[in-house]
């Protein structure tokens, strides 16, 4: 007589689930690390924006920022020296570059959804694409600074995200045309009129294979246009137009260095000018990683 001990086959088929649900666990985690990496040109200005702010709050415990001091060589009280107001050249300079973080993020983040927007509406229609193709052919032909300098000519505006929106404005044009170009390159191949004919949701289809096929090309794109921003706020400042000087961003460090550049006080222009580079090539390094 044959005995079957069901305990052993119930303990069998938990640890089989146990097994199971510790592979799916596995699978969801790295399932979020590749859409991270998937995505790191996104999170790269924001972790620099916090390393910025926290750096900034450590300054301003620790150290007296503000002591009168004008125009202090670097020393081991001031690292990178005192500004032609005797502020403290390292804590106001990583006020700036978190500024001109926001500005450079907010201005291609409105620049790539303005972009796409206007990139997917042109394949709509013959003479919806006639006429933001014309839009767009005028918004390249001018030099964004000349544009923006209008542009605040007339509103004289100090407002950091009203100044992002701006130069987000003179940057849609590359998404604009990326989009459009690659959307009609996909709705012209076979695979997608045959998903058509079958009856197929054509927002399962812009997920399925439009998205994927845009996706690399508009992150290079962002990442390339957050350091584009950060040098057309940095010029428009420089000239005047940009935010107020009070408010520090790397072009209204650059007017303060105007004053002391004969002077030979060095230190007031070389700092906030390696943070532009720095930035502007940090941006330009992953925007060349997004695209392998």
């Amino acid at each position: 007589m044959i005995i079957l001990d069901f305990t052993k086959i119930e303990n069998k088929e938990k640890l089989n689930s146990s097994f199971i649900k510790i592979d799916l666990q596995k699978y969801n985690f790295f399932k979020r690390l590749i859409f991270l990496k998937n995505y790191t040109v996104f999170f790269i200005p924001i972790i620099l924006y916090l390393s910025f702010f926290s750096t900034e709050k450590l300054i301003s415990s620790y150290f007296n920022i503000y002591r009168n001091e004008i125009l202090l060589s670097p020393s081991l009280n001031h690292v990178l020296g005192t500004d032609y107001f005797g502020n403290d050249m390292l804590y106001i300079l990583t006020k700036a570059c978190k500024n001109s973080l926001i500005i450079g993020y907010i201005a291609s983040l409105s620049a790539l959804s303005l972009g796409v927007i206007m990139g997917f509406l042109s394949t709509l229609n013959r003479i919806l694409d006639y006429y933001i193709t014309v839009l767009i052919d005028v918004f390249n032909s001018m030099p964004s600074i000349i544009f923006l300098i209008f542009l605040q000519s007339f509103l004289k505006s100090n407002n950091i995200y009203i100044i992002a929106l701006l130069i987000g404005l003179t940057m849609f044009t590359s998404y604009a045309k990326v989009s459009r170009n690659k959307i009609i390159e996909v709705k012209n191949k076979d695979f997608y009129k045959a998903s058509l004919l079958m009856g197929a949701n054509k927002l399962y289809l812009f997920k399925k294979h439009i998205y994927p096929y845009l996706k690399t090309q508009l992150m290079y794109i962002f990442a390339f246009n957050v350091g584009k921003a950060i040098l057309l706020e940095s010029s428009l400042s420089f000239f005047g137009f940009g935010i107020l000087i009070q408010e520090y961003s790397l072009g209204s460090l650059l007017i303060d260095a105007k004053k002391s550049v004969f002077e030979n006080k060095w230190w007031t222009f070389l700092f906030p000018g390696l943070s532009i580079i720095f930035l502007v090539y940090t941006m330009k390094y992953f925007a060349q990683k997004s695209e392998k």
